[in-house]
């Protein structure tokens, strides 16, 4: 093949070769540059159906464009000769680094980063690499990575010795069905070894594999054999004694979680590694503060690995009790913090304003935070710290920002717009008042039997008996401050006092006028501010404000008798948490000093965009990356779509998307308001939303090309969102302040007639049938969420999904049903029509999401799928510092 012309490269020399081809250094005739020339093997090319699978392979990598990830240039074919052409990376692969010996650890982690870079760009493109190795990852000249071969490997099938395989790939044509093995022996998964199905968290298994050989020099899996090495990978545990002294405890868990044999309790987004080795290189010093030396008990011996974390939780607080107790005589000596983490076993995704951040009891027993479970089941989950096992907390469906009553016996949190309590121990529950908080900043139970409360994101605190009753409003806003909100309320020992966070939008009203204030709960004095430029407030029983500053977590000292500020704070504990678009911080801190937190980067992540075929093929869409909320809806000639973005303001705005051409264009002006699902009408020329302009949330409407003025659809005192309008017909949810529970209704535009087609407790999505005798909607009285159809007149009910199901929607032609289960499968069920209703197949899989999927929707012949998709930071464990104080 030297000196051969191969349509306009000139092969120049070899560079490697294997089962998957030959590459050589060629020379592009036509842009003067080098390029890597990957040669196919002859018997591929004679092969019409893998040669087809191929080239749809090369096409979906070619459009991977990220500085970590070997690019593709082109796809070439000369005769009997088909080439890949692919940037040429100058330097060594991570095989050859680790062969010359152990690397410090400082450049491990500037790899480990790089490499979590370029498969988490990966993955939000939807492709897995199945096959990341050592081997497959080269660093140039400047020791930068660049990952190779990302995909190939899904279109090839080869034959190959014993030997071979064992540091070659395993391949099939089906890279990711069950009962096909795929990848390179020692790095792939026990899902791979085992021939089942495989999704990115292949990936990640293989991830842990690398940066195990990184740190300790040597393999982690082997065997004399292929089947020896694949028995390693199913059965024996990593060795965590080779690993050096210098390995923090913090990224050893990291690597714990990465190989963590059952997918389910692995390490779930890729994104979370990058995070923390990002994290680390900002601040090395902060993965070797106290209690988390390179001894530390978290990081030693396979027997121990067993029993953690929950043994050194059992430790900790023996030694707390040890010198609290036992130690003490006469003057208290400082007690040493203690620090562990607690695996969440779930999706928790703490950054989103629909879920609920840790907090811990006043006596440090119980820690609640929300969880969505391996069954797509949301709710309150509760952990004893002395316990190995949370509990999911019944009736807490939709549960957002928890907070405990002051005798730790109660629960308080807001669900489907209201303000809500639950009894820990049976499970009871109660609304408490009839306000609304669909938008809600956070809660506090005084000790006075006062819950102090605010409902949305323009509003002053608000204060109710815990009780029920009439709700008061206790601080006002200043109509001179721009966007501003009072949030995060949190009650002091007196209960008489408490602290929350003035927040704004606007950067320049937050600079001057943002930060922690005093108020009373009777709202007879004017808020006070105390500290600037931090986030939500706790007070501690220790004497401290804990706040977020510069990404820290600050004791400062506080006088709560004369509510002062009497001293210069110091950091607790670093990378907490913190919404940076709200001001929410996730920790939370016990009357007897434990403090829990979750860790982060505290942004919402861009959204991405995707069409998807019947078969779960991606392919980009020209809107660009971008913040949304849950709304996504196409129009009804799937050209736009319409969605809520946070504004200039940050509030939830109604926005287009222009999937064609990309544009974006707000619909709703910038305003202090906040807009909540928008739905086309039948002709796609209008969008009905939903916004809370006169106190309540009303319908309004709007022309979509954003000519003409805003119109006011339906007004009355309960809240209403829209959810599908189908010929004269608008599909709604109501409040029903009366009884206490929620309506879906029927709008007639023409007459202006509402009736109640059912009523239900919750805040579910529904949607009409083609023919709009029937509503889709989404049932959770099991516990679960459930695909269910009803009649609109005459109420005979059918359950679509089996095995749970949300998110669906009905094929224009009236045929077929179409959900998202809750292990991200898109099911497809057939309709057939009868004069005694309807007859109901069973759902059958089309294909499995393997993104974060945010939003969807479907067009009207189901044969595309829109997603908007982003990446999953919900996987953090929970951090927990017992005596945090240390005395």
């Amino acid at each position: 093949m030297i000196g051969r012309i191969l349509a306009h490269y000139e092969i120049q020399s070899e560079l490697g070769r294997g089962g998957m081809g030959e590459v050589y250094l060629a020379r592009d005739t036509k842009l003067a540059r080098d390029v890597a020339l990957k040669v196919i093997p002859e018997v591929f090319v004679r092969d019409s159906q893998r040669l087809h699978r191929f080239a749809r392979e090369a096409k979906m990598l070619a459009a991977l464009n990220h500085p970590n990830i070997a690019a593709v240039y082109g796809l070439e074919e000369d005769g009997e000769r088909i080439a890949l052409v692919m940037e040429l990376v100058q330097g060594e692969t991570l095989a050859e680094r680790i062969d010359r010996g152990r690397i410090p650890f400082e450049e491990v982690a500037r790899i480990a980063v790089e490499l979590a870079r370029a498969v988490e760009y990966a993955h939000e493109k939807g492709i897995v690499h199945r096959d990341l190795k050592p081997a497959n990852v080269m660093l140039d000249a400047e020791g930068h990575v660049k990952v190779l071969d990302f995909g190939l490997a899904k279109a090839l099938e080869e034959e190959q010795t014993p030997e071979e395989l064992a540091n070659s790939p395993t391949l099939t044509a089906a890279a990711t069905q069950a009962g096909i093995i795929l990848g390179t022996a020692a790095y792939m998964s026990p899902e791979q070894a085992a021939g089942t199905t495989v999704d990115r968290r292949a990936d990640i298994w293989s991830y842990g594999a690398v940066l195990s050989e990184m740190l300790s020099g040597r393999a982690q899996f082997r065997g004399e054999t292929v089947s020896h090495t694949l028995a390693a990978v199913l059965k024996d545990d990593p060795d965590w004694e080779q690993f050096p002294s210098d390995v923090p405890p913090r990224i050893l868990e990291l690597l714990r979680r990465c190989l963590e044999k059952d997918p389910r309790r692995r390490l779930q987004s890729i994104g979370e590694a990058r995070v923390l080795w990002e994290s680390y290189l900002a601040d090395p010093e902060s993965f070797q503060g106290p209690g988390e030396t390179a001894t530390n008990p978290i990081t030693r011996g396979s027997t121990v690995r067993r029993i953690l974390p929950w043994s050194i939780a059992a430790l900790a607080i023996a030694a707390a009790g040890f010198f609290y107790f036992g130690g003490r005589t006469g003057a208290s000596p400082a007690v040493t913090p203690q620090r562990f983490t607690i695996r969440v076993d779930g999706i928790t995704d703490f950054i989103a304003d629909q879920t609920s951040p840790p907090a811990i009891s006043p006596d440090g027993r119980l820690i609640a935070y929300g969880m969505t479970d391996d069954e797509g089941v949301y709710g309150l989950w509760i952990r004893p710290i002395d316990d190995f096992e949370a509990h999911p907390l019944a009736g807490t469906s939709g549960a957002r920002f928890v907070f405990w009553a002051p005798d730790g016996r109660h629960l308080g949190f807001f669900q489907g717009g209201r303000l809500r309590r639950v009894e820990v121990s049976t499970g009871r529950s109660q609304s408490i008042g009839p306000e609304k908080a669909f938008f809600a900043r956070g809660a506090s139970w005084t000790s006075k039997g006062q819950i102090l409360f605010s409902p949305n994101t323009n509003s002053g605190i608000w204060a109710i008996d815990a009780d029920g009753g009439v709700a008061r409003q206790v601080t006002q806003l200043d109509p001179e401050i721009a966007d501003a909100s009072h949030r995060w309320p949190c009650a002091l020992p007196d209960g008489e006092h408490f602290l929350f966070l003035m927040w704004s939008n606007d950067a320049d009203a937050l600079v001057e006028h943002g930060g922690v204030y005093v108020g009373s709960v009777d709202g007879s004095t004017k808020p006070r501010r105390i500290v600037t430029d931090a986030s939500r407030p706790v007070y501690s029983q220790s004497g401290h404000l804990l706040v977020i500053q510069e990404r820290s977590l600050v004791a400062i000292p506080f006088d709560a008798d004369e509510q002062e500020v009497t001293g210069e704070g110091f950091v607790v504990a670093d990378g907490v948490l913190m919404n940076r678009n709200n001001g929410y911080a996730a920790f939370s801190e016990s009357d007897n000093g434990t403090l829990v937190f979750a860790r982060g980067l505290g942004s919402i992540p861009n959204s991405s965009f995707f069409w998807s075929d019947r078969r779960g093929e991606l392919q980009d869409t020209p809107v660009g990356p971008g913040v949304i909320f849950r709304d996504l809806r196409l129009s009804p000639d799937a050209m736009r779509a319409v969605t809520t973005s946070p504004g200039p303001s940050g509030d939830p705005e109604v926005w287009i998307l222009d999937l064609v051409r990309g544009v974006r264009s707000r619909l709703t002006p910038s305003a202090p308001y906040t807009f909540d699902r928008p739905v086309w009408s039948p002709s796609g020329d209008r969008v009905v939303y939903s916004c809370a302009k006169s106190g309540t949330w009303d319908l309004y409407v709007r022309h979509a090309d954003g000519s003409g003025r805003e119109e006011v659809l339906i007004e009355s005192p309960v809240d209403k969102i829209a959810m599908d309008w189908k010929g004269d017909r608008i599909l709604y949810w109501r409040d029903n302040v009366e009884s206490g529970g929620s309506s879906i209704c029927t709008y007639d535009v023409s007459t202006g007639e509402s009736v109640i087609v059912l009523e239900y407790p919750g805040n579910p999505e529904a949607s009409f049938s083609p023919d709009g005798q029937y509503m889709i909607y989404d049932a959770t009285e099991s516990g679960r969420s459930q695909v269910i159809v009803q009649q609109i007149e005459g109420g005979a009910r059918w359950q679509v999904s089996t095995d749970g199901g949300r998110l669906a929607h009905w094929s224009d032609d009236g045929s077929e049903i179409v959900y998202l289960d809750p292990h991200r499968r898109v099911m497809a069920v057939d309709v057939v029509h009868e004069d005694s209703g309807l007859r109901l197949g069973h759902p059958q899989e089309l294909f499995q999401i393997v993104q974060n999927v945010i939003a969807w929707d479907v067009t009207g012949d189901h044969q595309r799928f829109l997603l908007a998709t982003r990446p999953e930071l919900e996987s953090e464990p929970l951090y927990v510092v017992l005596n945090w104080n240390g005395s």
